[in-house]
């Protein structure tokens, strides 16, 4: 598959992948940022293009938050923080499109991004390794981790994936 064709293919979720943790206006830059990179970068070298751009989107926002606050950086605290938390502090508000995305703000960022990216932006847990650039079973226990925060949040059962799948084709009405 062409690079355009997986831009294009993937653009409207990662921009409102990126809506969903980047304040307006900014989550557009962002989101153009993402595919400046990834057009810029020798398609022969990339082996899972998909997931390529998804690691682009992951490491932009992350980029996004380290300018805005060096002392959240340089406390590790990045990585601990749930992107709700983050935007508070810093005065911004996220948008929350629904109860979904407002519970999935409450987890942390690893656990909330490893969730969407399997189960709301459908890769497979081969691109989730490389996009979160950590192992499988990394991987799989942020996102049991991110169903038992959700289950609790949500007031609703998420043992398997099937349960996973079902919630959010509830929850942001997907056909």
């Amino acid at each position: 598959m062409a690079d355009a064709d997986i831009v294009s293919e993937n653009y409207a979720l990662i921009l409102n992948h990126v809506r969903t943790k980047v304040p307006e206006p900014d989550c557009y830059d962002v989101a153009q940022d993402c595919v400046v990179v990834f057009f810029g970068k020798d398609p022969d070298t990339i082996a899972k293009p998909k997931a390529f751009l998804w690691g682009i989107v992951r490491n932009k926002i992350r980029q996004y938050y380290q300018g805005r606050s060096r002392f959240l950086v340089a406390a590790g605290v990045y990585d601990m923080m749930s992107v709700a938390s983050m935007a508070t502090r810093l005065s911004t508000k996220v948008a929350r499109r629904n109860d979904l995305e407002g519970a999935l703000q409450q987890l942390p960022f690893r656990h909330q991004h490893a969730f969407e990216l399997r189960y709301i932006e459908e890769l497979s847990l081969d691109e989730c390794v490389e996009v979160l650039e950590c192992s499988l079973a990394t991987v799989k226990r942020d996102l049991e981790a991110a169903k038992r925060g959700l289950a609790e949040r949500l007031g609703r059962a998420l043992e398997s994936d099937a349960d996973a799948k079902a919630l959010v084709h509830n929850y942001l009405d997907r056909s």
